[in-house]
């Protein structure tokens, strides 16, 4: 037979996600060590086809806010604790710039694809970065609701062109909120200084192939490598190509390889600094060491539809993962063993982990408590046990002494027979 090896785990960690589907409900999903799997405890909103989430985003604050962009062109700020709706947002789909192709009156037509929630710590305070399919990237001032309601022009703290050709598909800021990275169909990946409002890097297309042709830009996914430093990018195409980009180094990719056949659809990033989750349109995970390009095994589990949007736990050794199949998946991201799935009902655009209100583990009770021996019990407990096992009847005498004699590993000698040896006196 051949010879196998099989992992102990100890199941699913507490967690609590909160998943966004095509019909705009947000479905919390929590995990807590009393109920086993995870389970669906709440579920916010209407089902509304026109009100489908695009994207999200977590803020980093102590206090978390949750930004979610809608097919309608809104942005709404909500409360990842209770639901609760604190505010909305307009996004504006026109420039002041001159010669652009977005300057003149808003496009109802422009969808939102890109959107990032600034910490009340940086420079421009609580604020939202948005960006549509056409290139109109515009930073949006978050208001106190204390202080009323003002209008989507006086909110407007910055407003720019990406590009004036091309689809923007993705945006992504680092972790210091300084730099943003777009890309899209038409647009390679380039990087922008979100306070000056001013291009710093844009990749250079790939050189020619052995046929002598060059594919054209198609970004649909992009991360940056290491929390520290912004130079490194991870870009996912549609020509199911990861692509490694040092900013500081060169135009062109350090490093690219293929994986599979179908477009990259998500990609997240580990906290080792070198390691990267790929989802892709056939419903691949996969593991990728960035310094070598190689793949470090796949994640279990069939997965029926294409990947939307893979999350890497901030503290716990979990990957999350969602898509088109209408299922949650959580995975081990050491041993790439399914943990959990549950089944949603609605096909899935993104999630997220709430960090705000973790599940607790329950108190211990009275009766898991173990109770200390008092002074006075003098091993009253020992005798009663003693007293017990006397009154036992006769079989059941035996049958409890030959077992405790073979687990202790106590065995009968053999009885000598008197012809064999004579007997000394």
């Amino acid at each position: 037979m051949p010879r196998t090896s099989h992992v102990e785990l100890t199941g699913c960690p507490p967690f609590r996600a909160l998943c966004f589907d095509n019909l705009g409900l947000i479905k919390v999903v929590e995990a807590q060590p009393d109920k086993g799997a995870p389970q669906v405890v709440a579920c916010w909103g209407h089902p509304d086809s026109q009100q489908a989430a695009v994207c999200t985003s977590l803020s980093g604050d102590t206090y978390l806010s949750l930004a979610l962009a809608r097919k309608n062109g809104r942005v709404e700020i909500i409360d990842p604790a209770s639901g609760a709706h604190q505010m909305e947002l307009g996004v504006p789909t026109k420039t002041d710039i001159p010669n652009d192709r977005s300057r003149g009156q808003e496009d109802a037509s422009d969808v939102v694809c890109g959107l990032h929630l600034f910490k009340e710590s940086s420079s421009g305070g609580k604020s939202v970065l948005t960006c549509t399919e056409k290139g109109v990237a515009a930073i949006q001032r978050v208001p106190d609701q204390i202080k009323g309601e003002a209008t989507d022009s006086e909110l407007l703290i910055s407003n720019w062109s990406i590009s004036e050709s091309g689809c923007v598909l993705c945006l992504r800021v680092d972790t210091i909120e300084q730099h943003a990275a777009f890309g899209g169909r038409g647009l390679d990946v380039n990087l922008w200084d979100v306070e000056k409002c001013s291009r710093l890097w844009t990749a250079k297309s790939p050189r020619r192939d052995n046929l002598g042709l060059i594919a054209p830009p198609y970004v649909t996914s992009l991360t940056f490598l290491s929390n520290e430093d912004h130079r490194k990018l991870v870009v996912g195409t549609g020509h199911h190509q990861v692509r490694l980009y040092d900013v500081g180094g060169q135009r062109r990719p350090v490093l690219a390889f293929n994986f599979g056949e179908s477009p990259i659809r998500a990609l997240a990033a580990d906290a080792d600094g070198y390691s990267v989750y790929v989802g892709t349109g056939a419903g691949d995970l996969a593991c990728f060491d960035m310094r070598t390009g190689q793949n470090l095994g796949a994640f279990k589990g069939k997965v029926a539809g294409s990947i939307r949007s893979v999350v890497r736990h901030p503290t716990l050794p979990i990957i999350a993962s969602c898509g088109l199949d209408r299922y949650l998946r959580i995975h081990h991201s050491k041993t790439r063993q399914l943990l959990a799935s549950v089944f949603l009902k609605q096909q899935l655009v993104s999630m997220v982990f709430d960090m705000s209100a973790l599940p607790q583990e329950p108190a211990k009770t009275d009766a898991t408590v173990p109770q200390e021996k008092s002074a006075f019990d003098d091993g009253r407990d020992d005798l009663d046990n003693s007293i017990l096992h006397k009154v036992k009847s006769s079989k059941e005498r035996k049958h409890t002494t030959f077992t405790e004699s073979t687990s202790l590993g106590v065995s009968k000698k053999p009885r000598k027979s008197k012809s064999s040896e004579p007997q000394e006196y």
